[in-house]
């Protein structure tokens, strides 16, 4: 076997060893290392983070519904994101990562107080319940003496921020009789039943 033979196999058996070592690091479904992955999720979150606040926003400070519509959409598109990169994620479990690669895998887990449910009408339901919820929230009135007696929650925050008398301050905190207030623990039942579905 001539020189350049072995020098061909040399090299190519060197390929074969760094690329079944994934180089750097383990390998993930996409040919990733996990320094790739994580770099590769926070661009993709960041991006869609700030699509969902900026939506967000806009839905709490013009309550129409087209703007709860609006926010429904980008609160299930970055559920998805986070719903798909923590599957992504579970291919490097067990393995060795470099401790930033372990630490943003380990908020990616963290970061969702109420993870999605794979099966997107699910997903999707769960976005319009939690707009639906900011609607209510930012529409909602307490009306203590009929309708001459409405205060929104800019109203009732400014009380609880100003006030010093304490029968007021009681009042304003504790308004169990509100209409509102009953339709948001309906929505927040129907909302914790999704999840125990889950």
């Amino acid at each position: 076997m001539s020189r350049s033979m072995y020098r061909a196999r040399a090299v190519l058996g060197a390929a074969c060893l760094l690329a079944a070592c994934g180089g750097s690091g383990d390998v993930g479904k996409r040919g990733e290392t996990a320094d790739q992955f994580v770099t590769r999720a926070n661009a993709e979150l960041e991006k869609s983070a700030h699509e969902n606040a900026m939506v967000n926003w806009v839905q709490l400070t013009y309550i129409t519904p087209d703007t709860e519509a609006l926010a429904a959409i980008s609160n299930d598109r970055i559920r998805a994101d986070y719903s798909r990169l923590l599957n992504e994620a579970k291919a490097y479990e067990g393995k060795p990562l470099s401790p930033d690669a372990a630490r943003t895998i380990q908020l990616l887990k963290l970061d969702q107080a109420a993870p999605a449910p794979d099966d997107p009408k699910k997903r999707a339901e769960m976005s319009e319940i939690e707009a639906r919820m900011a609607t209510t929230y930012g529409t909602g009135k307490y009306c203590p003496n009929g309708p001459e007696s409405c205060r929104n929650y800019d109203q009732l925050a400014a009380v609880l921020a100003k006030s010093r008398k304490p029968d007021e301050l009681l009042e304003v905190a504790c308004h169990e009789d509100n209409e509102d207030l009953e339709h948001l623990k309906q929505v927040r039942d129907e909302y914790r039943a999704g999840q125990k579905e889950n």
